[in-house]
């Protein structure tokens, strides 16, 4: 019976082997398989971005749902950053910040810089759209920081992009126009259209507030000129909502109705909150100008909701301020207030000089209207103490108007007076900006007529060209009808014969291919029935002695037995170890997860199935492994190392012999050494030891056979774990082999 059993459960074992290795192929297939879908959501997601934000979100949730069995931390922060950015613009900004946060603690846990740098700048944002500028600014400066210290070239001109935004807000203007020219270089160093988009009109809104209008209006036609080439649909309604502003502030309501209009449009069918949130506002405040005050405020209170919606701070106050100036215009003295007081409260907590400087003269409009002149003058005056320090001087004449006005109306002609000069020079500077804003409107229509005569000179030479042309179109076209059809025929032949050639040659390559493969898998196979037979053949016969004889054995000879017996299946396991990572390594199947470990307790946790096999042979084994030496290694390749060292070592150790083993470490590796007082190998044969084509193994010292597999591996592992394995030795006086390892960082 035992002899029926045992060739049987030969067969199991190695089914078993070949199973367990078909799975792992498999899984990994999978992986791979599951990786690609992921990228593949991912890109799609962020090319919907500029056209459908729902079909991007859904396509990032579908990345993230599949992408847990995905051992990749940099996809799991891009699928992050793309979540957080498509919810932002979708005007759920705290969602965004939890994915955005998600992103910086997955990178840093990762050591994925370009992740971390880009989680700091969506970060940013989400605090500068509420409005918490001075924390925007430390998000912006660390994330500009990383980029130059890795050379992140996107990244810092995205960085350098918003903290001349930030300065911008604040009202440091020629620190904003620094930045922003720093950035441009940047942008078309790396021909990054839509972006040099962005910056063509953060620079034009810069330029209003210097009050060069000609050189915002250049800046918003370069970035109209751009933006006909891009797909981008949010940017092509910013590039419409910035020349509508434009057109506003030279007079124009029409045009400015013109290209808000189309703003409005294209960000409704995006359903982007804070972006609806702006075009309401800016329709509003052009309804304002005209006094159309209720057609404003309808605008302005959508304006309003959308940016509850987005918790977009800067643009709430704006629409608070602006519905307390529809309300002073109605009338509605009261109501306004409630706005203005809102608005200025908001303000005041995000630090907006902008904002406390227009809601305060916009209460003290209202004071003034309504006959509060005490409490107008508060405001008139609380709105010049902000102006003045954040350079915001197109409202000064506006507060010194306002302060006039209430003093005359006193009869404190003495301020009223003071005030007057003020205002009276205010104006002044107000004269000269309105005559540069008219040499601009001056300039711009004489650069357009110079263009429309151009184009008429064009016109009517090409209408000549066009009449001697058609005398001889028929010819022409009869030419290229016949040279198209030629090339056409000549591009078929020869592409039909590139495409042999290349089938042709592809072939060649599989089969090549698949012989390697077929003599590998031959190889593969005939050395796992080799070298599995004769320690499971041992293992037979020392069963098949202790079941029919072990009556009759004495306690010593029985207990000798089961130690042979316990020896050879750990030999027969440590060979079927090797021999299924060999087979992985053939393959390329082995990926290291390497992580930080204490090295004392690696190699302790090694040396106990050695324990046994070390009393029975009488082999001193001496250890000098310092404590709290820290390696970064895969930790079942680095044992896999030391117990084929270990178990070469005892294998050519005589009795009474010695194995030391031992470590060193420099400023990046750590190198172990396994050496023992054994026969020695010579130096010919040493040098082949680890070679792929060598499968022979000398016998050991007790006759003990090995698969010539151990020191492959662990030359194979070393590599893998990022360093190297090497001999030494001499004969008859013992060997030594060392391997390196990098140290934890």
């Amino acid at each position: 019976m035992n002899k029926l059993f045992l060739p049987g459960l030969k067969t199991g074992i190695l089914l078993l082997a070949l199973l367990t290795f078909c799975q792992q192929g498999l899984a990994l297939s999978e992986t791979k398989s599951i990786e690609k879908k992921v990228v593949h959501l991912l890109k799609e997601s962020r090319e919907q971005t500029n056209h459908s934000l729902t079909n991007a979100q859904q396509k990032a949730l579908d990345a993230l749902k599949i992408s847990h069995g995905v051992p990749n931390d940099t996809l799991q922060v891009q699928i992050r950053l793309q979540l957080g950015t498509v919810v932002s613009l979708r005007g759920d900004n705290r969602e965004a910040l939890r994915y955005f946060e998600q992103a910086l603690e997955l990178s840093e846990q990762s050591n994925y810089p370009r992740g971390h740098c880009n989680a700091l700048l969506k970060i940013g944002t989400v605090f500068y759209t509420w409005g918490e500028y001075d924390k925007s600014l430390s998000f912006f400066q660390k994330s500009l920081e990383l980029a130059e210290q890795n050379n992140y070239r996107e990244e810092k001109v995205q960085a350098l992009n918003f903290m001349g935004k930030y300065y911008h807000t604040r009202g440091y203007y020629n620190q904003s126009v620094e930045y922003y020219k720093a950035a441009a270089e940047a942008y078309q160093s790396l021909k990054d259209n839509d972006r040099l988009i962005t910056l063509y009109l953060n620079m034009g809104k810069t330029y209003i507030s210097e009050g060069n209008i000609y050189m915002t209006l250049n800046y918003y036609l370069k970035a109209f000129d751009a933006c006909e080439k891009t797909g981008d649909q949010l940017l092509k309604a910013d590039v419409y909502n910035h020349l509508g502003s434009i057109y506003l502030l030279l007079k124009q309501p029409d045009k400015s109705f013109e290209y808000h209009r189309k703003a409005l449009k294209i960000r409704r069918s995006m359903k982007s909150p804070e972006a609806i949130a702006s075009s309401c506002n800016n329709l509003g405040e052009t309804f304002l100008y005209l006094s159309e005050y209720d057609s404003a405020s309808v605008y302005l209170h959508e304006s309003y909701q959308q940016c509850l919606l987005s918790g977009y701070r800067k643009g709430t106050v704006k629409a608070l301020t602006n519905l307390g100036r529809a309300n002073n215009g109605k009338e509605k003295f009261a109501q306004a207030r409630v706005f203005l007081n809102k608005a200025l409260q908001l303000s005041k907590e995000a630090g907006y000089d902008a904002g406390i400087v227009e809601s305060t003269i916009t209460l003290g409009q209202n004071c003034l209207q309504t006959g509060n002149y005490q409490q107008a003058v508060y405001y008139f005056e609380q709105s010049l103490s902000r102006m003045i320090p954040a350079n915001l001087n197109e409202f000064q004449a506006d507060a010194y108007r306002g302060l006039y006005e209430c003093y005359s109306a006193q009869g404190k002609y003495q301020q009223a007076l003071a005030y007057h000069v003020k205002l009276a020079e205010a104006e002044r500077l107000q004269l000269m900006a309105e005559g540069d804003r008219q040499l601009a409107e001056l300039r711009i229509s004489f650069d357009l007529e110079r263009k429309e005569s151009d184009n008429q000179k064009l016109r009517q030479e090409n209408e000549l060209k066009q009449l001697a042309l058609a005398q001889r179109s028929w010819i022409i076209w009869s030419v290229v009808v016949i040279l198209a059809f030629t090339i056409a025929l000549c591009l078929l032949i020869y592409g039909r014969y590139i495409q042999k050639r290349k089938a042709h040659n592809e072939l060649q390559r599989l089969i090549r291919e698949l012989e390697l493969a077929n003599t590998e898998k031959d190889k593969m196979f005939s050395i796992i029935a080799h070298e599995l037979r004769n320690p499971l053949y041992w293992f037979q016969n020392l069963t098949e002695v202790l079941s029919k004889n072990h009556a009759q054995m004495t306690p010593e000879k029985l207990q000798k037995s089961l130690n042979a017996i316990d020896e050879s299946a750990k030999n027969a396991f440590h060979l079927m170890d090797n021999l299924l990572n060999w087979s992985r390594t053939r393959l390329n199947r082995i990926t290291p997860r390497k992580a930080s470990h204490e090295l004392s307790v690696l190699v302790r946790e090694t040396l106990r199935m050695f324990e046994t096999v070390l009393a029975q042979k009488e082999i001193e084994l001496l250890t000098t492994i310092p404590e709290n030496t820290m390696i970064y290694a895969d930790a079942d390749m680095f044992s896999c190392i030391l117990r084929n060292l270990i178990s070469n070592a005892i294998k050519y150790t005589p009795s009474q012999g010695r194995i030391r083993i031992e470590s060193s470490s420099d400023h990046q590796f750590c190198t172990v050494r396994v050496c023992d007082s054994g026969i020695g190998v010579p130096l010919p044969e040493a040098d082949k030891l680890f070679s792929n084509n060598n499968f022979n193994s000398s016998l050991g010292l007790m006759q003990e056979k090995g698969s010539g597999l151990g020191l492959k591996l662990c030359k194979e592992f070393s590599v893998l774990n990022g360093g190297q394995v090497w001999v030494t030795s001499e004969k008859e006086h013992g060997t030594c082999f060392a391997f390196t390892v990098p140290l934890a960082s």
